[in-house]
């Protein structure tokens, strides 16, 4: 048992520890500048005036776009262009309730929770996207996001050679598509990171806190799930993996919002949390940033990356991994420490479930097939004790 022990889980082990030490020594020497431009990456504490939901969307809805998916509605503002509007269509906040599950929302509410992606300078002295830039709509574009629809595709001129545009889509499901542009027409090269963000204020109203789950920010980086809790990014834990390749984001009980680079990306990634403006408020933080890319003049660069926004459903999870090839998307559901048991039950319950309508009549199918997959154990074990009680009388 030792010697299988140490040759098949162990001696692989340490041969894979190895490998990340030499990864991160070569990735350390390359010098991608991306620590450099991380800064842009800007942690929001959020705004001195703390607005409701219904407030904040108020201040610019005569210029939000609307989010019209089949399973998720909302809006985006032309200021900033985060998506922090956002409903589920299917899931309301109670059981047969009327009010739907508000899943992001403004940085400027205590529940905020939000999107947002753009560039950060890398030895460029020029204007730059912010949270404050109102971008416009490009000629020919859609003017709302449904699934499967015409692109939205937005635009911003620095007035200094350098166009963005930012083109979003949505699928039938809970998939974003953002391809950020820059159009260099200035006579020099540019040289920008990518970054995307996912950060949300305070603790989710349904945050349960039970030891066995986990919510909070979560991914797989260089195929190593990575998570942090709230209350251990409160006391000052963050996480720093620097080349790595995978996806990154924040769980929630039921619901998840996460960033997926192209498979083959490698970016910086970071988990972190600080106070906000607000006394007892925190904002806490998953972002990437990815390598630079130099735009010659008269050139466009662009990046795409996923961002995945809805319910943590199985099967679609697992249909996005087998279609963008990323890979431990599904360590998103806590299966727990026994997940070689809790999935294959949940594969049958489930399969019970859709083969009869009814969760009853899958559990009591369930525990009839479980019965009779422990039949022989059981039965072997019911004849050793009517021979233990025929010999009985003879032990006394």
């Amino acid at each position: 048992i030792l010697f299988g022990f140490d040759h098949f889980v162990e001696k692989p082990r340490q041969e894979k520890l190895r490998a990340q030490m030499e990864a991160q020594a070569v990735a350390e020497q390359k010098t991608l500048d991306i620590k450099a431009a991380d800064a842009g990456a800007v942690i929001n504490a959020g705004d001195d005036a703390v607005k409701t939901r219904e407030e904040a969307l108020a201040v610019d809805a005569g210029t939000r776009l609307p989010i019209k998916g089949a399973r998720v509605s909302g809006s985006l503002s032309l200021t900033g262009l985060r998506v922090d509007d956002l409903t589920l269509n299917e899931h309301t906040e109670v059981l047969h309730g009327a009010d739907p599950v508000v899943l992001l929302a403004p940085g400027n509410t205590d529940m905020g929770f939000y999107f947002e992606s753009g560039w950060v300078a890398n030895g460029y002295a020029g204007a730059l996207p912010t949270a404050d830039t109102t971008w416009s709509v490009a000629p020919n574009s859609a003017r709302e996001i449904t699934s499967g629809g015409a692109p939205v595709v937005l635009q911003w001129n620095n007035g200094q050679g350098l166009t963005f545009e930012r083109e979003i889509t949505l699928d039938d499901n809970y998939m974003f598509t953002v391809t950020n542009r820059v159009k260099n027409a200035g006579s020099s090269d540019v040289r920008l990171n990518a970054y995307h963000v996912v950060a949300r204020n305070n603790l989710p109203r349904d945050f349960s806190g039970f030891f066995v789950l986990h919510e909070g920010p979560i991914g797989a980086l260089d195929g190593e799930e990575e998570k942090l809790s709230y209350k251990n990014m409160r006391e000052g834990d963050k996480i720093e993996r620097n080349g790595v390749k995978g996806w990154l984001g924040i769980t929630d009980k039921y619901w998840m919002v996460a960033m997926l680079p192209p498979k083959d990306e490698t970016f910086n990634a970071r988990i972190v949390a600080a106070p906000r403006k607000q006394a007892g408020s925190h904002v806490y933080q998953t972002d990437i940033v990815s390598e630079p890319v130099t735009i010659a003049a008269g050139a466009t660069a662009e990046d795409v990356t996923h961002v995945y926004a809805g319910v943590k459903k199985n099967d679609v999870i697992s249909a996005y991994e087998d279609q963008l090839g990323i890979n431990n998307l599904g360590l998103s559901i806590d299966w727990g420490m026994w997940y070689f048991i809790t999935q294959p039950f949940y594969w049958l319950l489930h399969f019970l479930f859709n083969l009869t309508g009814s969760v009853a009549a899958g559990i009591l199918l369930m525990t009839v097939v479980i019965r009779a997959a422990v039949f022989p154990l059981a039965s072997k074990a019911f004849k050793s004790m009517a021979r233990m009680k025929l010999i009985a009388p003879q032990l006394k």
